[in-house]
């Protein structure tokens, strides 16, 4: 079990990227750790799976291939693509739903997309905004921090916000 944990928990920092590879909007990573996370665990348990762990309840006996038992692999692979299908099209109907609920949307307009959804739909920021400072150093801005056309305004303890514009030149 540690083994099969610690590939996983490998592979799903190593797929860091696979939000932006897949184009998908998942800002919680959820898809990258228990989709992709919940697949190989499944898959490397039909593999691995040791006949005196399983008997540890008393009623069954399931070794994987390491102990020779092969055809654990096709079950695991058939969990995998039914559990997959299920979550795909369950998802699917409650997302269809939603959409035509009055006053609930599945995407939000670029504005508010722009502006960073806390501000938009809980009117406060719960994380600090970074940026790149003149020299091209990430800085963290302090206190709040809302756009307004493309201009982050922070506040620095006071109610008046100060505007904070940084230029990027293409160097040639």
């Amino acid at each position: 079990g540690a083994v099969i944990g610690f590939i996983t928990a490998v592979v799903c920092a190593l797929l860091q990227d696979i939000n932006e590879w897949l184009h998908i909007d998942d800002g919680l990573y959820v898809f990258k750790l228990h989709g992709i996370g919940g697949i190989l665990g499944s898959f490397m348990t039909g593999i691995f799976a040791n006949q005196s762990i399983s008997a540890l309840d008393g009623s069954s006996l399931y070794p994987g291939a390491y102990n020779g038992n092969g055809i654990q692999v096709a079950k695991q692979l058939a969990e995998i693509g039914a559990i997959s299908a299920y979550s795909f099209v369950v998802s699917w109907i409650l997302l269809m739903i939603l959409k035509y609920i009055p006053g609930m949307h599945l995407r939000v307009d670029r504005e508010a997309e722009i502006r960073g959804l806390d501000l938009d739909q809980f009117f406060d920021e719960e994380m600090d905004h970074w940026d790149l400072s003149p020299a091209g150093i990430d800085v963290m801005q302090s206190g709040p921090t809302a756009f307004t056309h493309g201009v982050a305004q922070t506040s620095e303890g006071s109610m008046t916000p100060n505007e904070t514009t940084i230029s990027v030149e293409k160097k040639k």
